[in-house]
This record gives structure tokens, sequence and C-alpha cells, in this order.
């Protein structure tokens, strides 16, 4: 039906995809949004041959799919109609535990209630075990639910959401926190819903750069609407810190890369945490590094360490210290890097995941990788430096390190293409391809 209104140009396509998941499919709501999207001039051409003129940021409900919608809820039976608005504030998916919370019905009333529901086909079960599961059969039906609710109540119901399942998931919470985040913030609950953005970001780690990076611009937005506090500044800071940690991988524009060190810096300060002035210096250096401003990187990562020796705590220092190596290998400073190299190594010996929260991967592993290719192998120390650079990837391998993993490959696949072994050099670089795709 969407090929047969919409056409084939390619504007349409990612067009018609967000179409059908958001009418699964209803011929009704699907030619109602099309028209919309007509009336609306985001259109051109005619049936069965428009090209899109504008991107479609959301895709809008119809009122007159809105009308048929509100009119179908309004129909419902007293007890029926509280059970959806409820299931709606949830989401599109919902678990019976957790509307019972909010519904405060009786077990036989509320499972009445749903079987009611699935036979006018507003919901469907979609598993049993371990506990039961319903999803909405249309996302429009929804999002209307949804908006027929006054504010403040559906304030209160998100609250009451999140907290249901705290509880609930509570061996769950990391897999679960952006969902919390989610509903603390529409329960206008600015300080949870940005501790929660920071728990969904930690779990991320660098695994979804764009997903950590959204969760991060949460915190850095929420903190700042926060009355201030220690701890408001706190999130503010560690926000910065790691947006710009996620920019040198992700990309960050200069400009924005100087206001996150700006913010983040003034922030950390206030609260006067010298290890988050430090993180923030640190992730700016390694920015600035990356774009190839290696003096200037290289005097942030200096302030850094220094402010980690400061706190008298060497081993923080030690993971401050990683990102210098590579800028005194840029600079060519192979004796200074060799020293760097073995004071990262020596500090974080016995406790070689220290803090990888600080830079999103182990500056042990790290720290052996540069030593054997960066230092070893280039100052002529060549079978000594593969063997080291080998143990470096077993162990990032067997840590998990996946991205210090990725990292050796492509260092290993340059370093063997020089030595003129360009079938391992393309093994490894496409293990490190791999990775990073992942």
């Amino acid at each position: 039906l969407i090929s047969d209104l919409l056409g084939n140009d390619p504007s349409t396509k990612s067009l018609a995809d967000a179409i059908h998941s958001r009418t699964a499919g209803n011929p009704f709501f699907t030619e109602e949004v099309v028209q919309s999207l007509i009336e609306s001039q985001h259109l051109e051409g005619t049936r069965g041959s428009y090209r899109l003129l504008s991107e479609v940021a959301t895709l809008e409900v119809p009122a007159s799919v809105q009308a048929v919608l509100a009119a179908r809820i309004d129909r419902l039976p007293e007890r029926e109609k509280h059970v959806l608005q409820a299931a709606s504030v949830i989401g599109r998916e919902f678990a019976e535990p957790i509307l019972a919370a909010l519904a405060e019905l009786s077990e036989v009333d509320l499972s009445a209630a749903l079987q009611q529901l699935e036979s006018a086909e507003f919901i469907y079960e979609e598993s049993l075990y371990p506990v039961a599961e319903y999803a909405f059969k249309h996302p429009l039906t929804q999002e209307v639910a949804l908006r027929s609710q006054l504010h403040d109540r559906r304030r209160r119901t998100h609250a009451a959401v999140a907290r249901a399942m705290q509880e609930a998931y509570a061996e769950k919470l990391d897999e679960n926190a952006a969902l919390l985040a989610h509903h603390w913030e529409q329960a206008d609950e600015k300080l949870a819903a940005a501790r929660w953005h920071r728990r969904a970001a930690e779990w991320v780690g660098v695994q979804n750069l764009g997903e950590a990076q959204e969760h991060w611009r949460k915190v850095r937005s929420l903190g700042g609407a926060i009355a201030e506090s220690r701890e408001s500044d706190e999130l503010g800071a560690i926000a910065c810190a790691r947006l710009l940690n996620l920019g040198w991988r992700a990309g960050l524009g200069e400009e924005e890369a100087s206001a996150l060190l700006a913010e983040g810096r003034r922030l950390a300060e206030r609260a006067e945490n010298l290890e988050l002035v430090g993180g923030v210096l640190l992730a700016f250096g390694s920015v600035e590094f990356l774009r190839g401003a290696v003096r200037e990187g290289a005097e942030f990562l200096r302030e850094a360490v220094a402010l980690a020796e400061e706190l008298g705590d060497p081993k923080l220092a030690a993971v401050y210290t990683g990102p210098l190596i590579d800028t005194s290998v840029c600079l060519g400073d192979l004796t200074g890097a060799l020293a760097l190299c073995d004071r990262v190594i020596d500090a974080l010996a016995d406790d070689t995941g220290y803090r990888t929260d600080i830079l999103g991967y182990s500056v042990y592993e790290w720290a052996l990788a540069r030593r054997a290719a960066w230092v070893l192998i280039m100052t002529g120390r060549v079978a000594e430096g593969f063997g080291e650079l080998g143990r470096a990837l077993e162990l990032a391998r067997h840590r998990g390190e996946t991205e210090v993993a990725g990292w050796i490959h492509l260092t290993y696949g340059r370093l063997v293409d020089w030595m003129d072994d360009p079938s391992t050099a393309l093994r490894h670089t496409q293990q490190g391809l791999e990775i990073a795709d992942k």
C-alpha cells in the first residue's frame, strides 16, 4: 500500500519505512499519514510518484486518525480505559507486573480488563514467560491514549512506572537505565533523570557512540536545569568530559570542543573536584592531539597529569599519562615515550583495569602496545617488540578490551606492511576494521 501511495522515488525510502513502523500497516492510518504529509508540503507529485521535498523530523498523528482512535478509547468502559491509559504511559510494550503497580486493581479485574482490550484489538499478548507481556496493536493507539491524559496525571504515572521498574528489575538496572531515565524525565524529576542517563551512558560505554553521546547530552542539559549543587555541577562536568572523550572517536568541531572544555572546567572547579578538572583537561587534550594540534594537546594532558599527582594518586596519574605517550611519539621523543610507557605499566601492573571509565579503555594494554610498536620496534628491538605487541593483544582480548584490540590489529597491520609482509598486514587490518564496524 505504501509503495502504491508514494511510489519508488529514492527520497521516500526511509519515509516509507517510518510510516510502516508508525502505522503498523493499518490501511486507514497509512493513507491519512500520507495525506497529512502532502498537505504539509513535505511531499510533491501524484499518487504513486511522490518525492520528498523536506526532511520529516516526526510523523505527527493526523487529526482524522486521532479522532477515530480517541472515539474508540472513549467508548471503552471506565475500567478498560483506565488500564489502557496506564499502559500507554509505560510504552508500546508493557509487562503485566508493572501495569499492576499502576492500575491499582485486583488481579481478577486487571486480568479481565486486559482480556477485553485484547478482544477489542487494542493490545495483544507477546509472551507469557517469565511474566505476561503485552504490546499495543497499533503504535498510534498508544500515542493517542497517552495524549488523552492531562499532563499532571501523566507526570505522576511516569514516576510510578519508574519506581515500579526499579523494584521489578532490581537485578537488571543497567540494561533498563535508558528506560528509567526516560520515565524520570517525563515525570519532571530532572536529578533522577540525569542520574539514570549517566548510568545508561556508562553501561553503553564506547560500544555505541551515538547512543552514549545522546545520554551524555541529556545529562549535560538536565544538570544545567537542576538547582545548583555539588552533585549537579559534577554531573555537568562529567558529561562535558565524556562528550569530549567520545568526540575524539566520533568527530567533534573545534568550537563545540572549546565550549565543552570551558563549561566542564568551570563546573568541576566550582565543585572543587580536582579529579574532574583533570578529566576534562585530559579529554580536551586528546581532542586537540587528534585534530593535529599535538603540542597544544600535550600541554592540556600534562596539566591533567599534574592535577592527578597533586591528589597523590599514582594510579590515576598513570591513567592520565596514557594519552601523553602518543604525543611524545609524534614529537619524536621516543626516549620520553618509553619512560611514560614504563611509568604506566609499573603503576597499573597489579590493577590493569583501573578506572577504565575515564577514557573508555584500559590504559595498561594501551601502554604495552605503544611501548612495543612505537618504541621497541621503531628503535630496532623488533623481535622483543612484536613479542610484547602479541602479549598486549592477547591481554586485550582476554579482558574484553575490544577497542584496544582493534587499535593493536591496525597498528600490527601497518608495521608488518612496512616490513613487506602484505598478507599478514591485510589479515590484521581486516580484523581491526571488523572491530571498528561493530
